[in-house]
């Protein structure tokens, strides 16, 4: 039985290590700047849902009622930490672009 476990446990383990090789081996260089694109394109949303939480929930909630005129306080306090979020992997994808070779 554990025997077992652990062959599966170094198989699961094996493909792991093999995606993460994939994700930061970049062999292509259309797949290197990709990384960047993506960012700046989820810096973008967070900055928009951390400094304009109206705009995100026109945008992506509004059509949805048609009774609702503007966003709860609870939705654009959810939406601002979201935002902070966004931005932070935003930054760090940034960063990597730069830090990975």
């Amino acid at each position: 039985m554990a025997k077992e476990w652990y062959n599966r446990n170094n198989f699961l383990f094996a493909h792991a290590f093999l995606l993460l090789n994939r994700i930061f081996s970049y062999k292509d260089e259309g797949e290197y700047y990709m990384l960047i694109l993506f960012s700046i394109f989820i810096l973008i949303i967070g900055l928009i849902m951390l400094f304009s939480p109206d705009t995100w929930w026109l945008i992506t909630e509004s059509w949805k009622s048609n009774s609702a005129a503007e966003p709860s306080d609870f939705y654009i306090k959810l939406t601002r930490i979201g935002g902070g979020l966004f931005s932070t992997v935003g930054v760090g994808g940034i960063i990597a672009f730069f830090i990975l070779p």
